[in-house]
């Protein structure tokens, strides 16, 4: 087997919002590291925003140097920009069902691009700073959960000549 799933962060309710500091253990080479967010509402009727605006910030740093830097509809645009293909939102509008988002953290050109990803060995304290807010998109969610996986290469011993950087440098106010 050449590629495999690594478990970062089993699931894990988080409260109603705070950051969450996640530190990268991994030794393997990481393609790309996928957040799921999930709430359970009571009901879907007092959505305000899109699911993912309740992640409002995702950080990967290594010290004081910040390597990612998006928010949780930003990283989800920027992954339908690079791939073509929308990550998951699940939204139900049943009372006390789930809903869900995927946020993917490309660091190739595709999933699994040998030349470009992230060797975790080439940092000292690599960490995942994920900011978030349960009530942003529903002022009723009863729950949530954040789950972190990264997608590693496996019995492949490759060394990467970088990874891709992304990051937001300036946020424009839009006029109206």
């Amino acid at each position: 087997m050449n590629y495999r799933e690594v478990e970062i962060l089993a699931p894990k309710d988080l409260g109603t919002a705070g950051t969450e500091v996640i530190d990268i253990n991994v030794k393997d080479v990481l393609s790309s590291i996928e957040l799921i967010w999930q709430t359970t509402v009571v009901t879907a009727a007092l959505m305000t925003a899109p699911h993912v605006d309740c992640i409002t910030k995702i950080e990967l740093v290594d010290g004081s140097d910040v390597l990612f830097g998006m928010s949780g509809k930003d990283a989800q645009a920027l992954a339908f920009y690079s791939t073509g293909k929308m990550p998951l939102n699940h939204v139900s509008v049943k009372a006390a069902e789930y809903m869900r988002s995927v946020i993917p953290i490309h660091f190739g050109r595709k999933l699994f691009d040998k030349v470009l990803a992230l060797d975790p060995k080439r940092f000292s304290n690599l960490q995942l700073k994920v900011t978030w807010d349960e009530d942003a998109a529903n002022a009723v969610v009863i729950a949530n959960e954040l789950t972190v996986r990264g997608w590693a290469f496996d019995q492949m011993s490759i060394s990467p000549l970088g990874f891709l950087m992304s990051k937001e440098i300036k946020a424009y106010t839009p006029a109206v």
